[in-house]
């Protein structure tokens, strides 16, 4: 990972900002990761107004808390704030130029020995594009500060998000999504990214587990993300599909993670055949919904035999964490089965927009 850096400022030590992005929906889950990861340092959250992010105040100084940040499994880039504005006309270019000019100022930001970069993130109607927003700023503070714009190798990004009529500027210490940090020979077609695996193992609860199962697996991101996390976990998955489970494997074995995690070509609805009864304390899983389980598939009797497997494989207290993508059938499934207590559902804003559902077997 590639970092940017800039000195502590006088001040600072009384309290740091950090905006980290996130898979929209996740926002929760970050807030929750860093107090974790902080404790005892004091830290509020605040309202970001972009979906997808995270700002945290904390009485941490800047480099203890960006190093906190990078620790962190739950985000994708680290932003320290400079200015946010909401206009109160509809943006132009010049417009932008202007706000930016007034809210940012540029000799305390960059030298003329600083190579620097502007990288834009736009959402809703412009009559200009993000390439057009990253040029004009670029030349501002080049024609400001006398510095050289190096879009390859930048000591300084200068990241601005606009979204209708507001935008925020920060500096982004990240270049590489800190949520790519699985490098794996095989890769399946819908695979989860590592930053939402962790959130549903985070899902679980602040204790690990001895045991856990991934009976949809795919690529073993879930598997490969909780070997990570709790080394004394044994970690069961498999897939029904022979691809998958043998690219599941390659990944495992890339990673080192062999003896700790055993994978299996085998039918996620018949897992007693595999598995001892009462023999997991945890089932984190992604189900298939939409094309991976075929035109007119009954997702109610899919899901009712899914949940009868789990009930064979957990142990009383059992936690199990699912990204559902069809509320209505698992929901319908769900309520004509006993001892289950449902702890959570969240709404992931992204793809399919599916629920990330923590029970607990009663």
């Amino acid at each position: 990972m590639h970092t940017f850096e800039r000195p502590p400022k006088e001040g600072d030590a009384q309290h740091t900002l950090l905006s980290m992005t996130t898979t929209p929906g996740l926002e929760a889950v970050v807030a929750d990761e860093w107090r974790r990861k902080s404790a005892p340092a004091p830290c509020q959250t605040l309202p970001s107004g972009f979906m997808g992010r995270a700002l945290i105040q904390t009485t941490l100084p800047p480099q203890p808390a960006l190093g906190v940040a990078r620790s962190m499994r739950s985000i994708h880039h680290i932003i320290e704030p400079l200015a946010a504005t909401i206009s109160p006309e509809p943006l132009t270019l010049d417009g932008l130029e202007a706000q930016v000019a007034a809210s940012v100022p540029t000799s305390a930001l960059l030298s003329a020995q600083t190579p620097f970069r502007v990288t834009a993130n736009r959402r809703g109607t412009h009559p200009f594009t993000s390439e057009d927003v990253g040029r004009r700023l670029g030349a501002h503070f080049a024609r400001h500060s006398g510095a050289p714009v190096n879009l390859g190798d930048p000591q300084i990004d200068l990241r601005i998000d606009i979204k209708d009529q507001s935008w925020t500027l920060g500096i982004q210490h990240t270049r590489t999504a800190l949520s790519r940090r699985q490098q794996r020979p095989y890769n399946h077609p819908v695979s989860l990214r590592p930053d939402m695996a962790y959130a549903m193992l985070h899902t679980l609860g602040p204790d690990s587990p001895q045991t856990l199962a991934d009976p949809f697996c795919g690529a073993g991101t879930i598997l490969m993300e909780a070997a990570s996390l709790w080394p004394d976990c044994q970690i069961w998955g498999s897939d029904w599909k022979r691809r998958a489970a043998q690219g599941a494997q390659a990944n495992i074995e890339a990673m080192g993670l062999d003896a700790q995690v055993a994978i299996r070509e085998a039918d996620a609805l018949t897992l007693s055949a595999h598995l001892a009864p009462h023999s997991q304390e945890a089932i984190v899983s992604n189900p298939p919904f939409g094309k991976r389980l075929g035109r007119g598939a009954d997702y109610k009797t899919f899901f009712d035999a899914m949940l009868a497997q789990m009930e064979r494989l957990l142990c009383p207290g059992g936690r199990a964490v699912l990204l559902i993508g069809r509320h209505g059938p698992f929901f319908d499934a769900l309520k004509h089965r006993t001892g289950w207590q449902v702890r959570s559902k969240t709404r992931i804003h992204s793809g399919q927009r599916p629920l990330m559902v923590a029970l607990e077997r009663t």
